[in-house]
């Protein structure tokens, strides 16, 4: 598959998941919707797509000591955890 091939088919990846979670009726609620969503993303990188392999996500930075290493692979994994803390802070905040 050419460089072009795979950004086309990425991007068709990142649309289908757009339009599933847009008509997906046992979401309810925009953040169910936008956590389904991000989290289809994540499937995407992390290889769990079944048309596509996985993806390197490496942060461009200038940062001195940054090694520059690829922080995908689990992304998917970890994501309720984060979101689920993300959650609890956003509460606590509130109160």
């Amino acid at each position: 598959m050419t460089r072009d091939e795979m950004r086309e088919e990425f991007l068709k990846a990142l649309a289908w998941r757009v339009r599933y979670w847009l008509y997906e009726e046992r979401a309810v609620t925009p953040q169910q919707k936008l956590e389904g969503l991000a989290f289809g993303f994540l499937t995407i990188l992390d290889g769990c797509c079944l048309d596509l392999p996985a993806f390197s996500l490496i942060p461009r930075t200038d940062e001195d000591g940054w090694a520059k290493e690829d922080i995908g692979g689990a992304l998917h994994e970890q994501w309720h955890r984060v979101m689920r803390a993300v959650n609890r802070e956003g509460t606590e905040a509130q109160t």
